[in-house]
């Protein structure tokens, strides 16, 4: 059943969220960071995250981390009124104080760290859902995944949501992800393809028509993948970790993410 008591309140959620985001968008302090390979999610885009949260992993009362939020997650979840603890970690300093400017400090924590220092010991095995949209790149995925992982509570009633594009990551290579994180313990609940839509920076612009030179487009997707706790052997260790290569998009191929899991 529903935490929601009717379609009016959850709608009334989603639009006290959307005002925040655009408040928040409007005052970010510097631009998107191409060294941390930054590029937000419409605001739209955050609002069908909420939207899929509340109804899918009901969030009233459960504890979330957000592994990266340059797509400000946590001020849509702060400002839809829901007892919702949110942690969010980030290696952008502005971003973090940006975030905490505004939400309210008793529902959303923020921590600068860096993942490719591994997650910190004190938020093992701590959160009810984990959401991330890392680097589209192998080591950047498993990175990400594996701490995503680390992070989440090994219940039956976790989630683990997980952003994956096909501008930069071929079919075969987002099976072999979740063929790895499926190895971990996890088990893939469901996929959402072309989920998340993204404003196109001038450097994917031009990977995109790359891609496709007789097309014109100014927006990319990615694909939302869930996962939850498979019941059986939970191992995110068992995850590659190659934490010096995940903003380098042509460093890893599929072999080397299969030697590197064995």
């Amino acid at each position: 059943m529903s935490r929601y008591p009717n379609e009016h309140s959850q709608r009334a959620c989603l639009e006290s969220a959307y005002r925040a985001l655009k408040a928040c968008r409007k005052e970010m302090p510097a631009p998107r960071r191409d060294d941390l390979d930054q590029c937000p999610a419409t605001l739209q885009t955050t609002l069908r995250r909420l939207a899929l949260l509340m109804d899918v992993v009901k969030l009233e009362g459960r504890q979330v981390l957000l592994l990266g939020d340059d797509d400000l997650l946590s001020v849509a979840i702060s400002a839809s009124q829901l007892s919702t603890h949110v942690t969010v970690l980030d290696i952008d300093q502005l971003l973090l104080s940006c975030i905490a400017h505004s939400t309210k400090h008793e529902t959303v924590e923020v921590f600068h760290h860096d993942l490719r220092q591994g997650l910190p010991v004190k938020m093992t095995a701590h959160y009810d859902v984990v959401f991330t949209d890392p680097p589209y790149t192998h080591a950047g995925q498993l990175v990400f995944l594996r701490s995503a992982m680390m992070a989440l509570r090994n219940t039956g009633t976790s989630s683990l949501f997980l952003c994956a594009s096909r501008l930069y990551l071929e079919a075969h290579q987002i099976q072999k992800i979740i063929s790895l994180a499926e190895h971990a313990g996890l088990r893939l609940l469901k996929i959402e393809e072309d989920f998340n839509k993204y404003k196109a920076p001038p450097n994917v612009i031009d990977d995109l028509h790359r891609r496709a030179p007789s097309k014109t487009s100014s927006y990319f997707y990615s694909s939302l993948l869930h996962f939850v706790p498979g019941g059986y052997m939970y191992d995110p260790e068992s995850l590659p970790f190659l934490p010096a290569d995940i903003y380098r998009y042509d460093m890893f191929g599929i072999n080397e993410i299969e030697q590197s899991s064995h």
